[in-house]
């Protein structure tokens, strides 16, 4: 389950309660008749704070009346409930009654307005005016085209010696190769193994296929990834950059050339690396390394070659384990019953959300709500977790304003949204827009910005030596992980 911060723990729970049952024949999450409010249980109403009225509803009933709540607050920013479809801001659900047509809206300031009104402005006026907030399309086909591939040239340098630079091996991904190739009376001793690949020396010419499997459906993809050529001269290698994946990359020796095709930045620096060890004590090549960290202008591109919610959201989940039902986790607590945690969806987020990220369990799971996402779980563990994408993607990522950041930094965000809330995020980000730093540096600044927060609160709050300890964890490991990405 993954850590909320105790101040968020009221927004959080109100998420429970977005979305109602249907009662009777009255039309529930309809405007009231006298223009304002939503047509609601009763309960629902009162646990939001909201004021029934009798006999503005259709179908009226002691269980269902008209919902009149107008101030709404999200993360200290002060909103009005009403229907999306009115809203000229920005919706956030969970503090208003109703479904997900019916959210707390906060007005956009005078910026973000001007933003969202001119979505052609160019690459220049972007920049000027904060371009992490905008649409990056201004991208032509062309542009795109161009980037697409990487190559990595192997020139003949007149049998010189140049430096190189050595790949720290916390940086490395290996990936196996589907059979053992062992070879013999190669100019430099070489063979594949399942936990590393190098570069072979034969004269001949070999072709090999290799596999990566798939962690999503548990399937393997098979690729061609390199024809082997002998490298016989001294040869100067060069990555220039790091483009979209998979990336093919290609050494030129005397008009042969052999490609590599590879799905993400660490199986380029392991190449890199085994190349550089093989080749050191030869003086025959020279291997320099210059790829960068992801920046705005390749936000999609990740290490994984997955996307980058489900990259964060593995770092995110990766110790809370599938499905969790411990009474001490007072989030597993929903409608008076101990439900399941899954995924780091809760009971009651979960049922909130039944009706669209998680619809295809309505009609099945109906024999408790605390045990709604358990059931969406066991019956399709594909479609759950696309939909657990699709939520943190657009309730957390997108609201947050993390959509259109580079990894590392889009992790970092995103544990910043369920951590403090997607209001603070999102003005943290217009406040310190990322400019021309890479996902690595814009992260720690993030993180930074994060330990501040928390650092005033236990001035506020009194925080004990347990509190500190939780939140100096977190911090931790936020920058371990950008430590080790690129």
């Amino acid at each position: 389950m993954i850590y909320i911060n105790i101040l968020n723990l009221k927004n959080i729970l109100l998420l429970g309660i977005g979305i109602l049952l249907s009662f009777g024949s009255a039309e529930i999450n309809n405007k009231c008749s006298s223009g304002n409010g939503i047509c609601v249980g009763i309960k629902d109403c009162e646990d939001v704070g909201g004021t029934t009225v009798d006999g503005l509803c259709s179908g009226d009933s002691s269980s269902i009346k008209c919902c009149i709540k107008k101030k709404c607050y999200v993360d200290g920013s002060e909103g009005s409930c009403m229907f999306t479809s009115e809203c000229k801001g920005t919706s956030y659900i969970g503090a208003c009654p109703g479904g997900n047509n019916y959210q707390c809206c906060i007005k956009d300031d005078n910026h973000t307005s001007f933003i969202k009104n001119n979505p052609s402005l160019t690459k220049k006026q972007s920049n000027n005016l904060y371009y992490n907030e905008l649409n990056n399309y201004y991208n032509t086909k062309k542009n795109y085209l161009k980037n697409k591939k990487t190559q990595l040239y192997s020139l003949k340098k007149n049998k010189k010696l140049y430096p190189y630079n050595r790949i720290d091996r916390k940086k490395l991904s290996i990936y196996q190769p589907s059979k053992i190739s062992t070879f013999k009376n190669l100019n430099w001793s070489s063979k594949i193994t399942t936990n590393k690949v190098y570069i072979q020396t034969s004269k001949k010419t070999k072709t090999y296929n290799y596999y990566i499997k798939t962690l999503k459906t548990k399937t393997f993809k098979y690729f061609k990834y390199y024809t082997h050529n002998s490298i016989i001269s001294h040869t100067n290698i060069q990555i220039t950059s790091i483009k979209s994946f998979p990336t093919t990359i290609s050494t030129l020796n005397d008009n042969i050339t052999a490609s590599f095709i590879y799905n993400n930045t660490n199986e380029i620096s392991q190449q890199i690396q085994t190349w550089s060890e093989q080749i050191q004590n030869s003086n025959k090549t020279t291997i320099t390394n210059i790829y960068n960290c992801p920046t705005s202008s390749n936000h999609t591109f990740t290490n994984s070659g997955d996307s980058k919610i489900y990259e964060a959201l593995s770092e995110l989940l990766k110790n809370k384990g599938v499905c969790q039902n411990n009474p001490t986790d007072m989030d597993n607590y929903f409608d008076d019953e101990i439900g399941y945690t899954c995924l780091g969806v809760t009971p009651s987020l979960g049922y909130a959300n039944r009706e669209t990220y998680f619809a295809y369990a309505v009609e099945t799971c109906k024999y408790g709500k605390a045990y709604f996402v358990h059931c969406a779980y066991k019956l399709n563990k594909e479609n759950f977790i696309n939909a657990v994408e699709k939520l943190y993607d657009e309730q957390y990522a997108g609201k947050g304003g993390c959509s259109n950041l580079p990894q590392p930094a889009f992790y970092i965000c995103l544990d910043l949204v369920i951590h403090h809330g997607p209001a603070w995020s999102t003005n943290i980000i217009k406040n310190n827009p990322i400019g021309n730093m890479n996902g690595k540096e814009y992260g720690y600044l993030l993180n930074k910005l994060s330990r501040e927060k928390y650092f005033k609160m236990g001035q506020q709050l009194d925080y004990n030596a347990n509190d500190e300890y939780e939140w100096k964890a977190i911090i931790k490991r936020r920058n371990e992980y950008i430590d080790n990405y690129c």
